[in-house]
């Protein structure tokens, strides 16, 4: 026998999820649409957008190192680029010159946008993580096998198969050492 009270508080607690979420699909279509007519409304030149949370630094960095070969292998003359990094938008420029923008968001404005390609996927949005959009959970199988960052970046996120081992690595001539330090990844 089921508790009524029990059922009402499991149905309003789904309700207002719910509601919360749809506000947030309702910000990232704001989001998405300001992005459109900035970014996207041209027919000769439609980038791909890649999306880079600031959730992991070394999938970031992986993410911009394979930028140009997705680029290559998808036909995509350039990216635009969408982060709350400061350190993606520092350096993106530096793994490929194929960049139609670099946009900074907030870290709310990426989750509504996730939130949105969650509620109607998008063919030409990708994000470079390991655990968005909800319900990927590659970072549990980090280590199993051999599998690193680098792999599931290149093949799960950016489906670059055959695996490009190696990539041109950024030329960095200045002096910030958060720059620095992001760019020495060991390969």
């Amino acid at each position: 026998m089921t508790n009524p009270l029990c059922e009402t508080m499991i149905t309003n607690d789904i309700s207002e999820r719910s509601k919360e979420k749809f506000k947030q699909v309702k910000v990232g279509k704001k989001i998405y649409r300001q992005l459109y007519e900035n970014y996207l409304s041209d027919p000769n030149d439609y980038p791909l957008v890649v999306v880079f949370p600031h959730d992991d630094e070394e999938c970031n960095y992986y993410g911009l190192l394979f930028l140009d070969e997705l680029l290559v292998r998808n036909l995509q003359k350039s990216a635009l680029i969408l982060t709350d990094c400061d350190l993606v938008e520092k350096t993106a420029e530096l793994f490929t010159k194929k960049i139609k923008a670099v946009v900074k968001l907030t870290p709310d404005e990426i989750d509504s946008l996730t939130s949105l390609y969650c509620f109607k996927p998008f063919d030409n949005i990708i994000f470079v993580s390991l655990s968005k959009p909800e319900g990927r959970t590659a970072f549990r199988i980090v280590g199993a096998n051999g599998l690193t960052k680098k792999m599931l970046v290149a093949i799960g996120v950016y489906f670059l198969i055959p695996y490009p081992d190696k990539a041109p690595l950024p030329l960095y001539e200045g002096n910030d050492e958060n720059i620095i330090k992001f760019l020495e990844r060991v390969e």
